[in-house]
């Protein structure tokens, strides 16, 4: 960072997915807003380039992101070797170990594609379970905001009073957008058609082996998830999709 002084009415640590939808907001009622990040700026297309040049042996999920020296990734670095940096004991230590992006933009640009909300007993731990503490909040003090931060992320889920799942957290409005529909299964033996065509020779039997040629259409999440954002707040959010 240069020596350059800066002075700003907030200054908010971290430009992952809650540190700009907070900055978006802080701005927008015209504060003047400082975001810091620990990991350089990168583009999607060296991200793309790391990952096509890195050994198929050693490519992982986190490779198109590697760490710097001034940045450590949580866990593990570019080999895949275990890092000090941060650790997670307990016999479910393991399972809590999620990868953070030290970079701007944080895990928006490598994430599950998942937005769960808390269900209503997660605030009442203590009194529902008798464990831990229950919140000084509860969920529905929470569930305006919620809604916010889904239509600036283009969350799409199913809609129960249209005969949706019910996921166990209420709403109050239905997701941003329709839930999405999975791909039909295929067909296991599919009848010879006009395109069919031939992609190898059983010498053993004499005969060929077919497969039925099929055309993938190409999704179109990331254009509606931009579309349900109705602006350009939405391009981080999209770019990790």
């Amino acid at each position: 960072m240069s020596d350059t002084s800066y002075s700003a009415d907030v200054v908010i640590v971290g430009a992952g997915v809650a540190g700009s939808l907070a900055a978006h907001e802080l701005a927008s009622s015209g504060l003047s807003v400082l975001v810091l990040d620990a990991g350089p700026r990168v583009t999607r297309g060296e991200i793309v380039e790391n990952f096509r040049n890195s050994p198929a042996t050693t490519r992982a999920l986190t490779t198109p992101y590697p760490p710097k020296p001034w940045a450590l990734a949580p866990f593990y670095d570019e080999a895949g070797n275990a890092l000090d940096y941060l650790q997670v004991d307990g016999p479910d230590g393991y399972a809590y170990q999620t990868d953070d992006m030290r970079l701007v933009g944080g895990t928006t640009w490598h994430w599950a594609g998942c937005a769960w909300r808390h269900l209503p007993n997660d605030f009442r731990l203590k009194s529902q379970y008798g464990v831990g503490r229950d919140w000084p909040i509860g969920y529905d003090d929470l569930e305006p905001y919620y809604y916010r931060a889904e239509m600036e992320m283009g969350v799409c889920g199913p809609d129960p009073s249209r005969g949706g799942e019910d996921l166990g957290s209420p709403r109050k409005q239905p997701y941003p957008m329709d839930k999405m529909l999975l791909t039909p299964p295929v067909a296991h033996s599919p009848k010879p058609s006009p395109s069919t065509r031939t992609i190898a020779s059983c010498t053993s039997r004499k005969r060929a082996i077919r497969v039925p040629t099929m055309a993938v259409r190409p999704a179109r999440a990331t254009t509606t998830a931009c579309r349900s954002a109705r602006s350009a707040r939405c391009t981080t959010a999209c770019r990790a999709s």
